[in-house]
């Protein structure tokens, strides 16, 4: 073959992107039908105030045109447990004339009044919608919680110049720009550079009849029968076995207008012609167009935001990994070194996992990390994980070994291509660890009350002079947990509320106080937790000591003090945060704790290096 091998790995790593993957909405949206919705059930505020919050998004409140939009809407919210929601409907500046927004028409089959309008005086200009989706002409200043929306791309779940199917996005590159001929090589990384949606691609693969049907007939409309398009079907790894760019190839049910030759020592990548037939170019020599395909589904092998682990150590899927290639030891000190951080050497499990790894590799300059792989018996040809648990071969990716030289070779690494090799044990190379994420529940500046326990809490400092309103500390309480789930303090039993006690007893004096959940702002006096996953307040819990009495009309939070003791003050003051979190970021079997994902598609172009189909 004259395949440039050094070069390929040279262009994977310049082109190769760690892009910030998403489903069809920005993390934290909600996609409705054909919009994308950011719910603030938590927040109580003027219409004016949550405008201003969904135009700095680049969104508008909410906005319904049928009784099908309203629907969708009742279903959303009825979880929330909160009554009034303001939307984009105002006659603010034009009474008696209702528009979205400034002066966007409205249509009436919309709209589904609760015995409204009835401000006859004109002060009632805002609406909301209730959980039942009946609407009310409200007075402005009134506060509610509040939606924010955008509309989908027009091309649904792929992004512009893209095309959709099912749980696919292809990109036919254009046939009237000659710099669009490229070699397969570079056709490759140009769709590497791509993304749809934020969605990871790759050349095309066509996996299923179904999916064959839809390119032939996306390529029929483009009218252009004799032009040719590199898709990721290709022989460079062992020659006349064909895999795809993003895994093994079924070819039984494509239609070839020259089947390759398995004599050949060229080598052979795919072409789709615009008939649809398939046949093979000098993938390094000959210039076509090209397809590239984006995955619209999840993979199952997801890195995630919250990362809940150590500094140094990266989160994928349940567990977390370190990577050390400066501090090179033999196989018996690095597992003993994984072992003093509550870890273990790494060990592949599965598929997803061992294409992450790879993809990891990539990235790091080494000849080798230790693994926890290991002969079961010295000069055997078998082999087992350092906790002796059993190897799925298949996962395991020998590059003409192993070959035990000099009957000395009983351990192994992994290459930056994640290619195995054994090696001697007493051979000093660096190491992978990884750890059950489970084992290290909190962000770094968390703190827990025991190993046992089932929560996360963040105490602002009171040396930090750094204090915020009780809107903001919301806000904050997330962005301290790295995006994921979390909320003020909102104690539900004796320990939580005794622990973060003594944690401020420990802190130097402050009058301010630290903002808490709890708020009255939804109905006065009656005190309640504006995340509803905080579910009802224990009132044991709540010590008042003389408080609240709402002093100016205006104190619907609460902050609590030294010894525990709570206090209500406006919601607009500014005091400290406690912020609370699951002590897990993985989702109970009941589903209470949300898991907010940055969904990746682990790129599997692995296969066309490391795998021998």
């Amino acid at each position: 073959m004259d395949f440039n091998y050094s070069r390929f790995l040279l262009f994977i790593f310049i082109f190769h992107h760690a892009f910030s993957t998403q489903q069809s909405c920005y993390q934290d949206w909600t996609r409705s039908g054909q919009m994308c919705l950011l719910v603030k059930n938590g927040y109580q505020v003027t219409w004016s105030e949550a405008n201003k919050d969904c135009t700095g998004r680049d969104a508008t409140l909410l906005r319904f045109e049928n009784g099908d939009d309203v629907n969708s809407f009742v279903q959303l919210v009825s979880k929330y447990g909160v009554d009034g929601w303001w939307t984009d409907l105002n006659e603010i500046g034009h009474p008696g004339i209702w528009t979205w927004g400034d002066n966007e028409e409205v249509f009436n089959d919309a709209l589904t009044w609760n015995v409204e309008p009835d401000d006859n005086r004109h002060v009632e200009n805002c609406v909301s919608l209730s959980y039942e989706g009946k609407m009310s002409d409200e007075m402005c200043w009134k506060k509610l919680g509040f939606i924010c929306e955008y509309p989908l791309p027009a091309d649904g779940n792929c992004g512009q110049d893209w095309v959709s199917s099912t749980d696919s996005c292809y990109y036919i590159s254009f046939t009237e720009d000659p710099l669009n001929l490229l070699t397969w090589m570079d056709a490759l990384a140009k769709c590497m550079s791509m993304n749809s949606l934020g969605q990871a691609a790759t050349l095309l693969s066509i996996n299923s009849q179904a999916e064959y049907t839809t390119i032939n007939q996306y390529l029929s409309s483009s009218k252009v029968q004799d032009i040719n398009w590199w898709i990721g079907l290709n022989d460079q790894t062992t020659e006349g076995q064909y895999v795809w760019t993003d895994g093994p190839a079924d070819t039984t049910f494509l239609k070839w207008d020259k089947a390759p030759s398995k004599l050949s020592l060229v080598d052979k990548c795919g072409v789709v012609h615009g008939n649809g037939h398939i046949s093979y170019g000098k993938c390094n020599k000959d210039k076509n167009y090209y397809i590239c395909k984006s995955k619209v589904t999840d993979s199952e092998f997801s890195t995630y935001e919250e990362l809940g682990c150590v500094g140094g150590w990266t989160r994928a899927g349940h567990k977390c990994y370190l990577f050390d290639a400066h501090e090179k030891m033999t196989q018996s000190n690095a597992r003993q070194h994984c072992q003093q951080n509550g870890g273990d050497l790494i060990k592949i499990q599965s598929s997803d996992e061992k294409n992450w790894v790879t993809q990891q590799t990539f990235n790091r300059k080494v000849t080798g990390f230790w693994t926890g792989l290991s002969r079961k018996l010295k000069g055997a040809n078998s082999w087992t994980w350092a906790d002796k648990s059993d190897v799925d071969i298949k996962l395991i990716n020998w590059n003409q070994e192993p070959n035990d030289y000099i009957g000395k070779e009983d351990c192994a690494t992994i290459s930056q291509d994640g290619v195995y090799n054994d090696y001697s044990c007493s051979n000093n190379a660096g190491y992978i660890c990884q750890i059950q994420s489970v084992n290290l529940p909190c962000p770094k500046g968390w703190t827990m009350p025991d190993a046992e326990s089932s929560m996360c809490y963040y105490i602002s400092s009171t040396d930090d002079n750094v204090t915020t309103t009780w809107y903001d500390a919301k806000d904050k309480c997330i962005q301290m947990a790295n995006g994921g789930d979390a909320t003020l303090f909102a104690p539900l039993s004796s320990a939580d509320y005794m622990f973060v006690s003594q944690q401020l007893m420990s802190l130097p004096p402050d009058t301010t106080g630290w903002w808490t959940d709890l708020t009255d702002a939804q109905v006065e006096g009656v005190w309640q937790y504006s995340n509803s996953f905080n579910g009802v307040p224990d009132k044991s819990l709540i010590v008042w000591k003389g408080e609240p009495n709402d002093f100016g009309g205006n104190e619907d939070c609460a902050v609590m003090y030294y010894g525990g003791r709570y206090n209500d003050v406006s919601c607009s003051a500014k005091a400290n945060i406690v912020c609370e979190k699951p002590a897990t970021s993985f989702p109970s079997s009941g589903g209470e704790t949300v898991e907010r994902r940055i969904n990746g598609m682990v790129l599997l172009i692995s296969s066309l290096i490391v795998f021998n189909i």
